[in-house]
């Protein structure tokens, strides 16, 4: 897990690639897929009885965001 932090942090640090928030956050239900970015480090994280917490919190944050853009959109 430290090492997907780390690696995720450095790819923020490089200036050489522009990553802009809208991108990264555009189609977050893909991201919930058993082995993807929410799910998979909850799984892990439970699995090795480690705090997942602010995992979860996200995962909240996530499905309220999709849940106000469906509103939004009737």
């Amino acid at each position: 897990m430290e090492a997907y932090r780390n690696k995720t942090i450095k790819r923020f640090e490089n200036p050489r690639i522009v990553d802009n928030v809208s991108r990264i956050c555009r189609t977050p239900i893909r991201k919930l897929g058993y082995n993807e970015r929410f799910i998979k480090p909850i799984r892990e994280t439970e699995e090795l009885g480690l705090s997942n917490s602010a995992f979860i919190k996200k995962l909240v944050h996530t499905f309220l965001h999709l849940n106000l853009k469906k509103m939004n959109n009737l």
